[in-house]
């Protein structure tokens, strides 16, 4: 039975985001939203976490410049979301105080609009400047009279006026600015219109490496609050919710074949409460962080822990645990994951690529197979490529680079991907199919891995394999990888151990390689890696 995982959140409801008329039918009025009736004051240790928070920096004067000179830091903006938090829930007037160095401090440094081919355009730095002075307006009001009309007008000229959406993390501060400081509704519309138009573009294309996953969860949460209008339903998000439990090995080994999500554990857990996935809300829950203030990398984010309700009632709760589900098939990806038994990290556990060898570095590792026994990592992925050598070629870089035939069968008993790697190859490998089938089969709990070739000019073929520990002999054609772990293969291949120590530290890996002396136009080759009987 094919496991389709875009249903599982689907539940039958529209894809498309909210067009232009239903964002002007539903949007407040500028300066009128009220995001957060309450937030939740009552997490032990949450008052003392933020003075904590707050008071590091009281010693140190806030730099003075002229608006020429520096831009603002990330460093400037962590200070003065740290007094806004504690201002408004300490009151206490040492923090307004730095409230307001900290605002003319940071308005005082220069604009960080880029020029574009038609007008300014604001990046990631200056939307989230933005985004902080606004909830420096919206939680303080009054008790920073003399900071709003300054505040109000930074953020118009910088990044509401010349605001075009070339950024794909720009968004998620960008909107909160737009709501609360917007000059007028035309600019608010406009604002939330652009930023749903390159929404919709990045949500058009599967979810692989680099799609901001976060910047786009928050978005969708901020247009969401201010309107009622639901974008969520969509089928690329399911996946990106479900990337994290799927990767996950053990409670601290995650799968490198796949870039890692930078979603935080609350942004999770709202995306599997709106995409109804509750193995996602528990595995968001199961990376929550024993310190009552989140560490989030913006004001918004933090206020959204702490405003959401069920967040705070679910994190007080004793929590299960990791859900480890049985296994997951990421088509965006080509990504598949599954463990002999779910639920834990005992026995095998299996994660295959398929995908293309485009992106920033570009992987060359289409096909690449991550194995993993009792939550360990045996055989290693992305990084090190355990994918065949062909002809002395390792695959080419580039999006055009990549698998076909490309096909995913799970069932009670197992999973496996069949794909062929032939395009992912120069064409000076000769390669006229490479067609790999990877499967865990659960009742023995093996992983069985078939490379068929079909090459042009047979010269040389070898499969490197990066293993955490070294291999054993234990008999012919067979290695063992970890004690009662054995990986089985032709006996007629030849065997090369060597010791490759990772840049910078870290334990000593091994590279295995295995050699075919005749493979011919033509051939097929198995590897096995099960219990040693």
């Amino acid at each position: 039975m094919h496991h389709d995982s875009a249903s599982a959140g689907d539940r039958g409801r529209p894809h498309a985001l909210p067009d232009r008329r239903a964002l002007a039918a539903a949007l407040p009025e500028p300066g009128t939203w009220q995001p957060f009736p309450r937030l939740d004051r009552n997490r032990a240790g949450l008052d003392t976490a933020v003075r904590e928070a707050a008071d590091r920096h009281l010693a140190t004067p806030w730099p003075t410049t002229s608006p020429t000179t520096a831009p603002t830091t990330p460093h400037l903006l962590e200070r003065l979301a740290a007094a806004t938090l504690a201002a408004h829930l300490t009151g206490e007037q040492r923090f307004f105080d730095d409230v307001v160095h900290g605002v003319r401090a940071v308005c005082d440094r220069s604009s960080r609009c880029r020029p574009g081919p038609r007008r300014p355009c604001p990046d990631l730095l200056s939307t989230e400047t933005a985004a902080l002075l606004a909830w420096v307006d919206h939680l303080l009001g009054d008790r920073v009279r003399e900071l709003r009309e300054l505040i109000a007008g930074e953020v118009r000229q910088r990044v509401l006026e010349p605001y075009r959406s070339t950024g794909r993390a720009v968004h998620a501060g960008v909107v909160p600015a737009a709501l609360q400081l917007a000059a007028s509704r035309e600019q608010l519309l406009d604002v939330l219109d652009r930023t749903v138009h390159h929404l919709g573009h990045l949500l058009g294309r599967p979810p692989g490496d680099g799609f901001p996953a976060a910047a786009v969860t928050e978005t969708l949460e901020w247009i969401r609050l201010a309107t009622g209008l639901d974008g969520f339903s969509r089928p690329e998000l399911v996946e990106v919710a479900e990337r994290p439990p799927a990767t996950l090995m053990s409670p601290h080994q995650s799968v490198d074949i796949i870039e890692k999500s930078d979603l935080t554990p609350h942004l999770l857990y709202l995306l599997g409460t709106r995409l109804e996935l509750p193995e996602v809300r528990r595995h968001a829950l199961a990376l929550r962080e024993p310190h009552p203030l989140p560490a989030a990398t913006s004001l918004g984010r933090t206020l959204l822990d702490l405003a959401d309700p069920a967040w705070s009632r679910d994190i007080a709760q004793d929590q299960p645990g990791f859900p480890y589900p049985a296994r997951t098939w990421l088509p965006g990806s080509e990504v598949l994951t599954v463990r002999r038994l779910p639920g834990g990290t005992e026995g095998v556990f299996l994660a295959v690529r398929g995908g293309h060898n485009g992106g920033q570095p570009s992987r060359g590792d289409v096909g690449t197979v991550v194995i993993g026994w009792d939550g360990e990592p045996l055989v290693i992925g992305a990084a090190h490529h355990n994918v065949p050598v062909v002809n002395g070629h390792h695959q080419a870089a580039g999006r055009r680079h990549r698998a076909v035939d490309v096909s995913c069968d799970i069932g009670r008993h197992g999973a496996g991907l069949t794909l062929d790697l032939a395009p992912a190859y120069p064409d000076e490998a000769g390669v006229r199919s490479l067609r790999r089938r990877v499967l865990l089969d659960r009742a023995p709990g093996w992983v069985v891995l078939r490379d068929r070739w079909d090459l042009t000019a047979p010269a040389s073929l070898h499969w490197p394999f990066m293993l955490r520990h070294e291999p054993r002999p234990v008999a012919p054609g067979e290695l063992e990888l970890v004690h009662g772990v054995v990986l089985a293969f032709p006996e007629g291949l030849s065997v090369e151990v060597s010791e490759v120590r990772p840049a910078g530290h870290g334990a000593p890996l091994f590279r295995l390689d295995l050699g075919h002396p005749e493979p011919g136009t033509t051939g097929v080759v198995t590897f096995t890696v099960r219990l040693r009987f």
